[in-house]
């Protein structure tokens, strides 16, 4: 699929349209059953950063994200959207699209919830930032500052979502997810 990108740009768009419908569709089936919120996953980058330039991203996404979520909220539902990763250079782009929440802010990709809020500000919902690495590995000490850190940066004025920086997973221990 990536090739076709660089190889076949139209097609490739043609590929996006038809997903794009598709995810319209099933999500309008679940709200019209009384879903209230659609979360949206797909990771757009790594630790790293960004998978696509900013100009890629804005030719191979954000068309299609800002669809999808204004037919959810269409549809009459909240959107959640999904992404972990190095997104600095794309957060503009995807809060833009107007998403009602963003969630998986990720310390280990440098993305400090503090810079995130204020250049977020209140235009959407922020979730996440307490360090995965910290609630896995311990102390409860190194849990201590980095869920207080998210809460004295990220709580003031709403829109906070206390929550971890991603999924979570074993090994990660529950006396270690409980303390956060």
């Amino acid at each position: 699929e990536c090739l076709r990108m660089i190889d076949d740009p139209q097609a490739f768009h043609q590929k996006l349209t038809r997903d794009a419908n598709a995810a319209i569709e099933r999500s309008r089936l679940l709200i019209d059953a009384g879903v209230e919120a659609v979360f949206m996953g797909a990771d757009y980058a790594t630790t790293r950063g960004p998978f696509l330039s900013p100009p890629m991203f804005t030719e191979f996404i954000v068309p299609y994200l800002d669809r999808i979520v204004a037919a959810h909220h269409a549809n009459g539902a909240y959107v959640i959207k999904h992404t972990d990763g190095g997104i600095m250079p794309l957060l503009e782009q995807i809060v833009d699209c107007g998403p009602d929440a963003l969630v998986a802010i990720d310390p280990t990709a440098g993305m400090d919830i503090a810079e995130v809020k204020r250049l977020v500000n209140d235009r959407t919902c922020l979730g996440g930032n307490v360090d995965m690495a910290a609630i896995m590995e311990g102390p409860m000490e190194r849990i201590r500052e980095s869920a207080l850190y998210c809460l004295r940066h990220a709580k003031p004025g709403g829109g906070y979502i206390y929550m971890t920086a991603n999924s979570v997973f074993p090994p990660i221990g529950m006396e270690h997810y409980q303390f956060m």
